[in-house]
Protein backbone atom coordinates (compact mmCIF):
# COMPACT_ATOMS: atom_id res chain seq x y z
CA UNK A 1 0.00 0.00 0.00
CA UNK A 2 1.37 3.41 -1.01
CA UNK A 3 0.06 6.86 -0.09
CA UNK A 4 1.20 10.04 -1.85
CA UNK A 5 0.41 13.76 -1.88
CA UNK A 6 0.74 15.43 -5.28
CA UNK A 7 0.66 18.96 -6.68
CA UNK A 8 -0.62 18.66 -10.26
CA UNK A 9 -0.80 21.45 -12.83
CA UNK A 10 -3.37 19.63 -14.95
CA UNK A 11 -4.42 22.28 -17.46
CA UNK A 12 -2.29 25.04 -18.97
CA UNK A 13 -4.53 27.67 -20.61
CA UNK A 14 -2.40 29.59 -23.09
CA UNK A 15 -3.78 31.03 -26.32
CA UNK A 16 -3.03 34.01 -28.58
CA UNK A 17 -5.26 34.78 -31.54
CA UNK A 18 -6.00 37.74 -33.77
CA UNK A 19 -8.43 38.38 -36.59
CA UNK A 20 -9.68 41.05 -38.96
CA UNK A 21 -13.42 41.20 -39.65
CA UNK A 22 -15.18 43.35 -42.22
CA UNK A 23 -18.96 43.58 -42.27
CA UNK A 24 -21.14 45.38 -44.80
CA UNK A 25 -24.00 46.88 -42.80
CA UNK A 26 -25.77 48.19 -45.88
CA UNK A 27 -26.45 51.76 -46.97
CA UNK A 28 -22.77 52.30 -47.74
CA UNK A 29 -21.71 51.61 -44.15
CA UNK A 30 -18.73 49.33 -43.52
CA UNK A 31 -17.74 48.01 -40.06
CA UNK A 32 -14.09 46.85 -39.66
CA UNK A 33 -12.93 45.07 -36.49
CA UNK A 34 -9.28 44.39 -35.60
CA UNK A 35 -9.43 41.90 -32.70
CA UNK A 36 -6.76 40.38 -30.47
CA UNK A 37 -7.57 37.64 -27.95
CA UNK A 38 -5.33 36.21 -25.24
CA UNK A 39 -5.99 33.56 -22.61
CA UNK A 40 -3.47 32.60 -19.93
CA UNK A 41 -3.53 30.75 -16.62
CA UNK A 42 -3.57 27.32 -15.05
CA UNK A 43 -5.93 24.85 -13.41
CA UNK A 44 -4.02 23.12 -10.61
CA UNK A 45 -5.07 20.56 -8.01
CA UNK A 46 -3.73 19.26 -4.71
CA UNK A 47 -4.13 15.50 -4.94
CA UNK A 48 -3.84 12.88 -2.19
CA UNK A 49 -3.67 9.39 -3.71
CA UNK A 50 -3.69 5.78 -2.53
CA UNK A 51 -2.50 2.67 -4.41
CA UNK A 52 -2.89 -0.95 -3.27
CA UNK A 53 -1.50 -4.25 -4.54
CA UNK A 54 -4.60 -6.41 -4.33
CA UNK A 55 -2.61 -9.45 -5.53
CA UNK A 56 0.65 -10.22 -7.28
CA UNK A 57 -1.03 -9.33 -10.57
CA UNK A 58 -3.60 -6.63 -9.77
CA UNK A 59 -3.04 -3.09 -8.46
CA UNK A 60 -5.76 -0.47 -7.88
CA UNK A 61 -5.49 3.25 -7.25
CA UNK A 62 -7.67 6.15 -6.14
CA UNK A 63 -6.88 9.86 -6.22
CA UNK A 64 -8.87 12.88 -4.99
CA UNK A 65 -8.29 16.21 -6.73
CA UNK A 66 -8.93 19.32 -4.62
CA UNK A 67 -9.41 22.39 -6.82
CA UNK A 68 -9.08 25.65 -4.91
CA UNK A 69 -6.91 28.67 -5.73
CA UNK A 70 -6.52 29.51 -2.03
CA UNK A 71 -4.80 26.12 -1.60
CA UNK A 72 -2.87 25.74 -4.86
CA UNK A 73 -2.15 29.40 -5.67
CA UNK A 74 -2.38 28.49 -9.36
CA UNK A 75 -6.03 27.82 -10.18
CA UNK A 76 -7.09 30.88 -12.14
CA UNK A 77 -7.10 32.09 -15.72
CA UNK A 78 -7.66 35.35 -17.57
CA UNK A 79 -9.33 36.18 -20.89
CA UNK A 80 -8.33 39.48 -22.49
CA UNK A 81 -9.83 40.93 -25.66
CA UNK A 82 -8.67 44.11 -27.36
CA UNK A 83 -10.43 45.31 -30.47
CA UNK A 84 -10.48 48.43 -32.60
CA UNK A 85 -13.69 49.22 -34.47
CA UNK A 86 -13.75 51.51 -37.48
CA UNK A 87 -16.97 52.55 -39.21
CA UNK A 88 -16.83 54.05 -42.70
CA UNK A 89 -19.48 55.61 -44.92
CA UNK A 90 -18.87 55.06 -48.65
CA UNK A 91 -15.16 54.67 -47.92
CA UNK A 92 -14.82 57.67 -45.60
CA UNK A 93 -13.82 56.41 -42.11
CA UNK A 94 -15.14 57.75 -38.82
CA UNK A 95 -12.73 57.98 -35.85
CA UNK A 96 -11.84 54.47 -34.61
CA UNK A 97 -12.93 53.29 -31.16
CA UNK A 98 -10.60 51.24 -28.93
CA UNK A 99 -12.13 48.66 -26.61
CA UNK A 100 -10.72 46.34 -23.95
CA UNK A 101 -12.38 43.49 -22.04
CA UNK A 102 -10.68 41.56 -19.24
CA UNK A 103 -12.29 38.64 -17.39
CA UNK A 104 -10.40 36.89 -14.57
CA UNK A 105 -11.82 33.56 -13.33
CA UNK A 106 -10.63 32.07 -10.02
CA UNK A 107 -11.49 28.56 -8.83
CA UNK A 108 -13.25 28.81 -5.46
CA UNK A 109 -13.83 25.08 -5.00
CA UNK A 110 -14.25 21.79 -6.78
CA UNK A 111 -13.52 18.11 -6.25
CA UNK A 112 -12.91 15.20 -8.60
CA UNK A 113 -11.73 11.61 -8.37
CA UNK A 114 -9.50 9.43 -10.53
CA UNK A 115 -9.80 5.63 -10.52
CA UNK A 116 -7.06 3.44 -11.97
CA UNK A 117 -6.09 -0.21 -12.29
CA UNK A 118 -3.10 -2.21 -13.55
CA UNK A 119 -3.15 -5.92 -14.31
CA UNK A 120 0.07 -7.82 -14.99
CA UNK A 121 -0.63 -10.57 -17.52
CA UNK A 122 2.94 -11.85 -17.29
CA UNK A 123 6.44 -10.58 -16.56
CA UNK A 124 6.51 -8.92 -19.96
CA UNK A 125 2.89 -7.79 -20.48
CA UNK A 126 0.58 -5.49 -18.51
CA UNK A 127 -2.69 -3.70 -19.20
CA UNK A 128 -4.13 -0.69 -17.40
CA UNK A 129 -7.14 1.61 -17.34
CA UNK A 130 -8.09 4.94 -15.82
CA UNK A 131 -11.47 6.60 -15.32
CA UNK A 132 -11.96 10.30 -14.53
CA UNK A 133 -15.67 11.08 -13.94
CA UNK A 134 -16.94 14.51 -14.87
CA UNK A 135 -16.97 17.23 -12.21
CA UNK A 136 -17.90 20.86 -11.65
CA UNK A 137 -15.64 23.77 -10.73
CA UNK A 138 -17.14 26.80 -9.00
CA UNK A 139 -15.52 30.04 -10.13
CA UNK A 140 -15.52 33.67 -9.10
CA UNK A 141 -15.46 35.89 -12.16
CA UNK A 142 -14.25 39.50 -12.17
CA UNK A 143 -15.11 41.60 -15.20
CA UNK A 144 -13.52 44.84 -16.49
CA UNK A 145 -14.47 46.62 -19.70
CA UNK A 146 -13.17 49.83 -21.25
CA UNK A 147 -15.34 50.73 -24.23
CA UNK A 148 -14.00 53.88 -25.89
CA UNK A 149 -13.22 55.42 -22.49
CA UNK A 150 -16.38 54.22 -20.76
CA UNK A 151 -15.34 51.84 -17.97
CA UNK A 152 -17.55 49.22 -16.35
CA UNK A 153 -16.71 46.50 -13.81
CA UNK A 154 -18.51 43.62 -12.17
CA UNK A 155 -18.17 40.25 -10.49
CA UNK A 156 -20.24 37.11 -10.13
CA UNK A 157 -20.22 33.36 -9.71
CA UNK A 158 -19.96 30.92 -12.61
CA UNK A 159 -19.56 27.15 -12.92
CA UNK A 160 -17.44 25.11 -15.30
CA UNK A 161 -18.53 21.53 -16.05
CA UNK A 162 -15.54 19.37 -16.93
CA UNK A 163 -15.78 16.23 -19.11
CA UNK A 164 -15.53 12.51 -18.41
CA UNK A 165 -12.23 10.91 -19.47
CA UNK A 166 -11.60 7.17 -19.92
CA UNK A 167 -8.29 5.69 -20.96
CA UNK A 168 -6.74 2.26 -21.44
CA UNK A 169 -3.27 1.06 -22.35
CA UNK A 170 -0.94 -1.90 -22.76
CA UNK A 171 2.78 -2.22 -22.03
CA UNK A 172 5.34 -4.79 -23.22
CA UNK A 173 8.63 -5.06 -21.35
CA UNK A 174 11.03 -7.30 -23.28
CA UNK A 175 13.91 -6.49 -20.88
CA UNK A 176 14.59 -4.64 -17.64
CA UNK A 177 15.76 -1.53 -19.51
CA UNK A 178 13.23 -1.39 -22.36
CA UNK A 179 9.43 -0.98 -22.38
CA UNK A 180 7.04 -0.36 -25.28
CA UNK A 181 3.56 1.00 -24.58
CA UNK A 182 0.41 2.22 -26.34
CA UNK A 183 -2.79 3.77 -25.03
CA UNK A 184 -6.04 5.33 -26.13
CA UNK A 185 -8.03 8.06 -24.32
CA UNK A 186 -11.60 9.22 -24.89
CA UNK A 187 -12.66 12.63 -23.54
CA UNK A 188 -16.30 13.77 -23.52
CA UNK A 189 -15.66 17.41 -24.43
CA UNK A 190 -19.31 17.77 -25.51
CA UNK A 191 -20.08 18.04 -21.78
CA UNK A 192 -17.58 20.91 -21.35
CA UNK A 193 -19.97 23.74 -20.40
CA UNK A 194 -19.62 27.16 -18.80
CA UNK A 195 -22.69 28.43 -16.94
CA UNK A 196 -22.60 32.20 -16.57
CA UNK A 197 -23.76 34.22 -13.58
CA UNK A 198 -26.97 34.93 -15.53
CA UNK A 199 -27.60 31.19 -15.98
CA UNK A 200 -26.61 30.99 -19.66
CA UNK A 201 -24.91 27.76 -20.75
CA UNK A 202 -22.00 28.56 -23.08
CA UNK A 203 -19.26 26.80 -25.01
CA UNK A 204 -16.17 27.82 -22.93
CA UNK A 205 -13.98 28.08 -26.05
CA UNK A 206 -16.21 30.00 -28.47
CA UNK A 207 -18.67 31.48 -25.92
CA UNK A 208 -21.52 30.47 -28.24
CA UNK A 209 -24.73 29.22 -26.65
CA UNK A 210 -24.26 25.52 -25.89
CA UNK A 211 -27.39 24.70 -27.87
CA UNK A 212 -25.81 26.23 -30.99
CA UNK A 213 -22.29 24.87 -30.77
CA UNK A 214 -20.81 22.25 -28.46
CA UNK A 215 -17.25 20.99 -28.43
CA UNK A 216 -16.62 17.62 -30.07
CA UNK A 217 -15.62 14.52 -28.12
CA UNK A 218 -12.06 13.40 -28.83
CA UNK A 219 -10.17 10.12 -29.04
CA UNK A 220 -6.37 10.25 -28.66
CA UNK A 221 -3.95 7.43 -29.54
CA UNK A 222 -0.41 7.34 -28.16
CA UNK A 223 2.34 4.82 -28.73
Amino acid sequence: MVFSLNYLKQYRLDLDASMLLSMDLGGGIQDDLDMNFRQDGDLTALTPALAVDVSDRLSLGLALNVWNDDITGASKYRDSIRYTETLSFFGFPFPATDNYINVESTVDDGYSVVLGGLYRLSKQWAVGAVVKPGYTLHLEERFYEDQDGTISTGRGGTTLDMPWTIGSGVAWRPSDVLTFSADVTWTQWSKYVLTSAAGEQLNPITEDAIGDRRCDDTVCWCR
